[in-house]
């Protein structure tokens, strides 16, 4: 009959390794990352900024429209 401690290596030790691993891959694929440069960075940020600020107008006006017309209606009743 085996006994559960003729194991080489501990329970935690394997947790340990299996951690060291873990984060070793980590490591690997963030350096397979192509990240931006400075740049392209500001670039892609300027878009972000202009793009939710004529989304916010495009909504503010629906909102104005819809809060007109919501008045009008209820104006007539």
């Amino acid at each position: 009959m085996a006994d559960k401690g003729d194991k080489s290596v501990s329970r935690p030790q394997q947790l340990l390794a299996k951690i060291k691993g873990f984060f070793k891959g980590i490591k690997s694929e963030i350096q397979k990352i192509s990240w931006p440069n400075r740049e392209q960075t500001l670039k892609q940020t300027a878009a972000v900024v202009i793009i939710s600020a004529v989304l916010c107008g495009f909504i503010r006006v629906i909102d104005v429209i819809t809060q007109i017309v919501v008045n009008a209606v209820s104006h007539i009743f």
